[in-house]
């Protein structure tokens, strides 16, 4: 009687755990059947000013260093700008798309089309759909159907997809090979991150924007304003900011210089999960993309883990270079808006002529750079207002993450006034910025600008 017991237990769990199995089987395949990896990677270089040739050896390395990964998604694109110069390998104009891990030869001479979106999250899906007309919206929403979280596109002959392209043009969607070589590079990298999101499931998503970077300053060519004037358009806080709404990544990287100030992460709190950002010069050559692909443990399903891994990374690349510079790990959710709150308030309170001389000692960056020598390391000023207010208690605990070549720069900078030449220049957009919204007048950076102005 008891073997027999026994022996129907013994049954029950050889069945239980043969069911288990079954049905892990079952979402292992469903989960390769609708395409989904474990993390995606989409990589845009901007070679649409002096980074071309950069860019383009980036390109290389990025394709070369992803042949047969198939751990991970990576798609990449390269934007030329309007009048490239021709080269046999490269003879276009505007952004290129490629899907990685065929290899560097096979994978160039076959970029990617702005076909219909072939896997929507649910959620953007139904609100596209919501916005759109009712001929659009019928047309759409028959085109596919719902798998798990996303809605996957039906089989359709080449007229039955020019059509459904034309219905999502109508519903306000964009495609990037419509945009021209000139569009703005905010356009360009929406319509590019978009493509990524709606066609390559994934469990977490890295955007990865290399080029030219002016913090939180607008920094384009401005008739008679000759300090400011660059022969490239760097990208910006409110550029970025604008490319992740409605497409969040998980992880933001900034492979750009001078992107890591207060203001910046402020204005960036939203974008991602975490924010990988240059505190001062990037390297010319980039962030290493060969180094970075090859690299052993690179993916991880925690984002966490994977953003340190990228950070990591690019540490090294840092450290290799040897430049003056310093590196910022930021997850904007650990207490940075209570941390900028504590910082205006200090501000509002900085008055005794104590803390006013305090403000005279303390030195801006060196730099030849316009726009890094009207900022101060953040810990210098953080120091000064804490000794002026002692309620000044906020930790910088967003802060998970800091390399640096250089002792004076721990991370972070914050907008430090010295030049009345450049004040009103810059106070112009400063106060657009949603971390001066947050003081006022009353805040940061009045009490440098006390200094400056006669």
């Amino acid at each position: 009687m008891g073997c027999s017991r026994t022996r129907r237990l013994a049954t029950g769990i050889l069945i239980a755990t043969a069911l288990a199995a079954v049905a892990f089987l079952c979402w292992l395949f469903m989960s390769y059947c609708s395409g989904r990896a474990q993390t995606v990677f989409a990589v845009y270089l901007d070679g649409s000013g002096s980074l071309l040739e950069v860019q383009q050896r980036n390109l290389v390395e990025i394709l070369s260093a992803t042949e047969g990964r198939d751990d991970c998604e990576v798609i990449v694109c390269l934007d030329r700008g309007v009048n490239p110069p021709a080269m046999i390998a490269w003879q276009w104009a505007g952004c290129r798309v490629f899907r990685c891990g065929a290899g560097f030869s096979e994978t160039l001479v076959s970029p990617l089309q702005s076909g219909v979106p072939q896997s929507m999250s649910v959620d953007r899906f139904e609100k596209i759909c919501a916005d759109a007309g009712t001929g659009s919206r019928e047309l759409i929403q028959r085109s596919y159907h719902m798998q798990h979280d996303r809605y996957l596109a039906v089989t359709l002959t080449q007229e039955q997809e020019i059509l459904l392209q034309n219905a999502w043009r109508k519903a306000g969607y964009v495609f990037l090979d419509d945009l021209a070589p000139d569009a703005p590079a905010a356009v360009k990298m929406r319509a590019f991150f978009a493509h990524v999101r709606d066609n390559y499931a994934g469990t977490r998503y890295v955007w990865l924007i290399s080029g030219h970077g002016s913090g939180w300053f607008d920094a384009g060519d401005r008739p008679g304003d000759r300090a400011f004037v660059r022969a490239d358009l760097p990208l910006h806080a409110q550029i970025l900011r604008d490319v992740c709404t409605g497409n969040r990544p998980d992880i933001l990287y900034a492979d750009m210089c001078y992107m890591a100030q207060l203001e910046t992460i402020y204005e960036l709190r939203n974008a991602a999960d975490w924010l990988i950002l240059w505190q001062g010069v990037a390297p010319a050559q980039g962030h290493s993309f060969a180094g970075l692909f090859e690299r052993q443990g690179l993916v991880s399903p925690d984002a966490a883990v994977l953003a340190h891994n990228l950070c990591d990374h690019a540490a090294g690349v840092l450290k290799a270079s040897r430049l003056d510079s310093a590196l910022v790990l930021v997850r904007p959710a650990a207490g940075l808006v209570e941390y900028a709150d504590a910082f205006q308030q200090a501000a509002e309170r900085c008055d005794a002529p104590d803390v006013k001389a305090a403000l005279n000692r303390i030195k801006p960056f060196a730099t030849a750079d316009v726009f890094l020598s009207q900022h101060a390391d953040l810990a210098e000023v953080e120091q000064l207002l804490r000794d002026a207010d002692p309620g000044f208690r906020a930790q910088k605990n967003f802060v998970t993450g800091v390399y640096s070549n250089k002792a004076d720069m721990t991370g972070i900078s914050v907008y430090f006034p010295v030049e009345q030449l450049y004040t009103e220049k810059m106070l112009t957009q400063y106060r657009g910025l949603e971390f001066f919204t947050r003081g006022g007048e009353k805040g940061w950076p009045r009490p440098a600008l006390e200094r400056v102005r006669p």
